[in-house]
């Protein structure tokens, strides 16, 4: 229902949110207890013992960063994908459910969507409720990127790769991404979009990296930007 995936969706980014956040705190801790180890080091008397009440201090210091790193390493966990449940299901059945479920045909009726299916069925094992989230979520990315372009087109594409792995691709005939992002286009808090969290895409990362596969971008023929996993 698209409460459950509202529910998946919040869990997902809040995760997101979290690792990020701990990945962000963790360097400048990392960097904070080398300058406390140096500093011991140098206060430290010929036997290695604390040589005057500075040096207690600097050790108190110490204990409290490592309560910190393991504060944040709470949090690094808490980014994962928790309750992976995979179950086999056809590629274009998942598809086209996130699509209905997306609602883009119903909020935005001048736009084009396309869904093309492989001639071949494609049967995936995977956690379906997640994958619709990072199906909905690129189509949505695509439908924004559109919005101000004539013949608005967004065409969703199922097809199998070279190496027998299932590919879903997205495609948007919008201004295409910035050269100057395109490297840090899914981590954590990136976005393009004014008032954007940078979330999204980070989050559908996340969740294709979860079901052993990967996510990457590419400009599209004849314009725009193509969203793909497998």
């Amino acid at each position: 229902s698209r409460e459950h995936l509202a529910h998946v969706a919040r869990l997902s980014t809040m995760g997101e949110m979290a690792a990020g956040i701990a990945h962000e705190i963790n360097q400048p801790l990392a960097a904070l207890g080398t300058y406390l180890a140096v500093l011991r080091a140098r206060l430290a008397g010929p036997d290695d013992r604390p040589a005057s009440p500075a040096s207690e201090i600097v050790m108190r210091a110490e204990e409290q960063l490592s309560r910190c790193s393991a504060i944040m390493q709470k949090f690094r966990e808490f980014g994962g994908v928790e309750g992976f449940k995979p179950a086999s299901v056809r590629l274009c059945d998942l598809v086209d459910d996130a699509v209905a479920l997306s609602l883009v045909r119903e909020r935005d009726p001048g736009l084009r969507l396309s869904v093309v299916h492989s001639e071949e069925p494609i049967v995936v094992f995977v956690d379906i409720t997640q994958l619709k989230l990072v199906i909905i979520n690129l189509l949505q990315n695509a439908v924004d990127a559109s919005v101000a372009r004539p013949g608005r087109h967004v065409e969703i594409e199922t097809t199998v790769t070279d190496a027998s792995w299932a590919k879903v691709a997205v495609r948007d005939r919008g201004d295409g991404i910035p050269a100057s992002v395109r490297e840090r286009l899914f981590q954590p808090f990136m976005t393009t979009k004014p008032g954007g969290t940078g979330t999204g895409l980070a989050v559908c990362r996340m969740i294709v990296e979860a079901s052993g596969g990967r996510i990457w971008h590419e400009p599209s023929k004849g314009g725009g930007a193509c969203f793909g996993f497998s």
